[in-house]
Parts: C-alpha cells; sequence; structure tokens
C-alpha cells in the first residue's frame, strides 16, 4: 500500500523538462502580448489628446463668441522662443514653468475650466532641472491665428503679413474644416504659445521654425477652426526637435508642406 502511494505522487509531479515547456510557452504568449497591449495603451493615450483638443477648441470657438469674433491671441509681440505673456491664450513657457499657474493665466481658461486639457497624457517631458516634475502644457496654437513677433511695435496684426487672421469670419481659404488651430508641439521645440510654420511667400522655403511632436504612432493630433480634431502621421521622424531645422529629406519635405497646407491662411502652403 505505501509503495503504491509513493509511486501515485511521483507519478502526477512535473519533469524538469515539462516545467520549461510551460516557461517557454509562457514567454512566447507574453511576447505577443506586451506590443498588444503597448499598442493599445497608446491608442487609449492618442484618443485622450485627440479629447484635449477639441475641448481647448471648443474653449477657442466660446472666446470668438464673446468678443465680437476676435480670436484668442496665440503669440504677443517679443513672445518667439521666449514664453507667452499675459493676454495670450496659455502664459509662461512650459520647460520651466513648476505650476499651473501661468495655465490659470491664459485667457482660455475660464472656458476650459481645469488643466487637465492642455497637457498630453503621452508626455513624459520634466521640466528643466526638475526630473520629477512633469511640464504643465503639449500644446501650441497656430501662430498665423492673431500671432505676433515684433517687440516693441505696438501694431495690431496683420503686421505687413495678410495672412495673419484675427477674426474667424475672415478664415475663407482654406475654409475652418482645414485650417488648424492648436496641436502637439515636439517636447525640444514648445516654449511661447505658438507653433509658428514659416510661409514660403516669406522665405521659409524646406524650414521648419517649430517641430511637431510625434508621440501617438509616429505622429500628432491636431484640432481644426470648424471644431474637429485630426492624428497625423509623418512619414520622417521628428527627433531631436531643435527650432529652425532644415527639412532633412523628400519625407521630412512632405510632412513640412502638409502642415503647411493647414496653417496659412490665403497661401494655401
Amino acid at each position: 500500500m505505501k509503495l503504491n502511494s509513493a509511486n501515485k505522487k511521483q507519478s502526477t509531479a512535473f519533469t524538469l523538462i515539462e516545467l520549461l515547456v510551460v516557461i517557454a510557452i509562457i514567454a512566447i504568449l507574453a511576447s505577443m502580448l506586451i506590443p498588444a497591449l503597448a499598442k493599445a495603451k497608446s491608442k487609449g493615450q492618442s484618443i485622450a489628446c485627440i479629447s484635449n483638443l477639441k475641448q481647448l477648441q471648443l474653449a477657442w470657438h466660446e472666446y470668438t463668441l464673446d468678443n465680437n469674433d476676435l480670436l484668442p491671441p496665440s503669440m504677443l509681440p517679443g513672445d518667439y522662443g521666449q514664453s507667452a505673456s499675459i493676454g495670450c491664450w496659455v502664459v509662461g513657457n512650459p520647460v520651466v514653468d513648476l505650476s499651473v499657474s501661468n495655465i490659470q493665466a491664459g485667457v482660455l481658461f475660464r472656458y476650459v475650466g481645469g488643466v487637465g486639457p492642455y497637457r498630453c497624457p503621452a508626455d513624459r517631458s520634466t521640466v528643466r532641472r526638475q526630473p520629477g516634475t512633469t511640464r504643465t502644457r503639449s500644446y501650441s496654437m497656430n501662430w498665423w491665428l492673431n500671432g505676433s513677433v515684433e517687440a516693441g511695435s505696438g501694431a495690431e496684426n496683420p503686421i505687413g503679413t495678410p495672412e495673419d487672421k484675427t477674426k474667424t469670419s475672415q478664415l475663407s481659404w482654406p475654409p475652418p474644416s482645414q485650417i488648424f488651430v492648436v496641436m502637439d508641439e515636439h517636447e525640444d521645440s514648445i516654449d511661447d504659445g505658438s507653433i509658428v510654420i514659416g510661409a514660403d511667400k516669406y522665405g521659409y522655403v524646406d524650414q521648419w521654425l517649430d517641430i511637431p511632436a510625434q508621440r501617438h504612432d509616429e505622429g500628432a493630433n491636431l484640432s481644426f477652426a470648424d471644431g474637429h480634431a485630426e492624428h497625423w502621421r509623418w512619414k520622417a521622424a521628428k527627433t531631436g526637435g531643435m527650432k529652425n531645422q532644415t527639412v532633412t529629406g523628400s519625407a521630412d519635405h512632405q510632412d513640412l508642406y502638409r502642415l503647411k497646407s493647414v496653417s496659412i491662411p490665403d497661401l494655401g502652403r
């Protein structure tokens, strides 16, 4: 009886080879599942980002309704490459801002009602010299929509550039459905309140001034003046988002001119 019992116990135990086979199967399944989970997470973050942009876009529209069709300023004189000034849609520079106070000081905040929509959930960038502090903002506004660069001029737009628009009624071509308002900007490029896409007409041929992000499936999300938002995937990588770059090749050229086509009123590129 005792011998039979011992043999039964021995027969129900796993051998080393069987354990190795099980471990190998688990490893194979994990290698198949982890990329799928990562892709699902990335997709969810992109959806949340588009939701943020739609909220900001709605706030942009509500501002125009309350201000006689005037667009919220995307940049004020002297802001370029520095930080957004009081009176802009946002204030400050997300690279160095340690609190959300500058978000709250922007002219759109009363319409947004919270700081969450200003930051993309896939944006892992941190404040300069503060590795534990995430940035407050990931998005920038199209400079051609009530933006200004000249410091100390005191002039209103357009400042010698008729493509600058100050009211929604001026957005005739391309139509509002084809003019972007807010988008992801690259974490190495973002600073002031706007993303500047230069026009060939003014000498900015094959040149990036500010760089779009590529946080979502090698692309960025954009909202448009009619209220909708889209995801754009880039043909060329947007790594090392330093300002004032010349295009790196044919694919990067296509990305730049695709964005120009939805950035600059009247020109179409």
